[in-house]
C-alpha cells in the first residue's frame, strides 16, 4: 500500500475511534435512561425500546472495533 493510501486509510481508523466513543457515551445515556426508568414503564414497550437500542448500540461498537482492527492490520 503507498503512503497516500496508508495515510487516509489511517485518517478513517481515527475517524472510526471517534465515533466509536461517541457511541459509547450515547450508550451509558440510554443504559442509565433505562436503570432509572420506573418498573412499570421499563417492563413496557418503552423499556424494551430501550433495551434493544442498547444492544444495537453494543453491537455497532462491536463493529467498529473489528473495522478498526481490521484497517491496523492493513496498515501493517
Amino acid at each position: 500500500m503507498n503512503a497516500l493510501r496508508r495515510l487516509a486509510l489511517g485518517g478513517i481508523q481515527f475517524k472510526l475511534e471517534e465515533l466509536k466513543v461517541e457511541a459509547e457515551a450515547i450508550k451509558e445515556e440510554e443504559e442509565a435512561y433505562f436503570e432509572n426508568m420506573p418498573e412499570g414503564i421499563a417492563d413496557s414497550e418503552k423499556g424494551q425500546k430501550a433495551e434493544e437500542a442498547i444492544d444495537n448500540i453494543e453491537q455497532s461498537i462491536e463493529n467498529m472495533d473489528t473495522a478498526i482492527n481490521d484497517i491496523e492490520v492493513a496498515l501493517q
